[in-house]
């Protein structure tokens, strides 16, 4: 994987987007390349649930600290509570990111709504409340 504008001895503006092993390649001024041991870029644990763009026509992403290879479970209820969406997904990595698309059912209508993310084990990793905008 290349992280696009590394070019010094310093890496800086690392996101979760970046966790992952990299191998740093340095060719000199007569052409001769030397690659590194392998350099991990982690993330570090955290309880924060995030659900982002809010507000959103029904298309957002989720992304919360889990395991790799750990199944959860995203659902979405409406303001009376009924759940109008539930997909089971397979994490890959730390930070993983969810993309939900609920545009491809049924219309929804303007209003919040609540996200939960639900570990296999049915604890509950995180909620966050969206707002939903068809416009």
């Amino acid at each position: 994987m290349v992280i696009p504008g590394a070019t010094g001895n310093t890496l800086a503006g690392l996101t979760v987007s970046d966790i992952g092993t990299y191998r740093v390649v340095y060719t000199d001024g007569n052409g001769c390349v030397a690659t590194s041991a392998n350099v991990d870029i982690t993330g570090q644990p955290s309880d924060n649930l995030y659900v982002y763009p809010v507000p959103n026509q029904g298309v957002f992403n989720v992304r919360f600290y889990n395991q790799a290879n750990e199944q959860v479970t995203v659902r979405v209820f409406d303001a009376k509570g009924a759940e109008v969406y539930s997909r089971k997904v397979l994490t890959t990595i730390p930070y993983t990111t969810i993309n939900v698309d609920l545009s491809t059912n049924q219309p929804l209508a303007n209003g919040t709504y609540v996200v939960d993310v639900r570990g296999a084990d049915g604890r509950l990793m995180g909620s966050r409340k969206i707002i939903v905008y068809n416009r």
